[in-house]
């Protein structure tokens, strides 16, 4: 059996260190240790799984708004996946929370846990699906860490709160069923959740959790 725990002291310290999938790196706290101390991706030369996951289609009522990935020739693992994830985020049908690893427009590695259905809720994907436009991980998202500068934010979102402060590491709170979203692959995601991992052309590294809401 898989040992999920994690040394507190360490802060928000999210590390995958299984040759056969991705390798993880996170941190999000203050008195998160020193970058240097954590092997890379590129470094370790890790095995990138694609995976593929079907939601199945609802239908919409007529006032809902257009899917911004609708019409869209997408090329790319991700953001197939996104438009994939994307209606039923928009209906509460699941709860997606996106990891990226990634460069900013400063040319920075950041890392950055992002609540999808608050992000399409808040942002115009449109310029994303198109090309126009990178999704990168911010100061506001869930959890965000700035590997050149070392600034780490956390935030909860109308759908998760955060618990960076859990013997088991990072774990993620859904507000409408208090059930928990684990991103350590060790221990598993969590009941009612899943985890993909993606090989993006465009992005370093790119993990999506989903979370199935369960009506009565």
């Amino acid at each position: 059996m898989s040992n999920c725990n994690t040394s507190s002291s360490y802060g928000l310290v999210h590390t995958l260190a299984d040759p056969y999938t991705i390798s993880d790196q996170f941190c999000v706290s203050h008195k998160s240790p020193l970058v240097s101390d954590w092997p890379r991706t590129q470094q370790l030369g890790f095995l990138l799984v694609q995976t593929h996951t079907s939601f199945p289609s609802s239908h919409p009522s007529p006032d809902s708004l257009t899917l911004a990935s609708a019409g869209k020739e997408l090329k790319d693992n991700f953001l197939r996946a996104l438009a994939e994830r994307e209606e039923a985020n928009r209906s509460g049908k699941i709860t997606s929370i996106i990891f990226i690893r990634d460069h900013n427009t400063l040319g920075q590695e950041v890392s950055g846990y992002i609540d999808y259905a608050h992000r399409l809720r808040t942002q115009d994907f449109e310029p994303y699906f198109s090309g126009k436009k990178r999704l990168v991980p911010g100061r506001s998202d869930l959890c965000y860490y700035n590997w050149k500068t070392q600034v780490s934010t956390s935030n909860s979102s109308p759908n998760f709160e955060v618990i960076y402060d859990d013997p088991h590491g990072l774990l993620f709170r859904n507000k409408k069923d208090k059930k928990i979203l684990r991103v350590d692959p060790s221990c598993g995601p969590g009941e009612d959740s899943s985890r993909t991992l993606l090989q993006s052309d465009l992005y370093v590294h790119v993990v999506i959790y989903d979370h199935n809401i369960r009506t009565v």
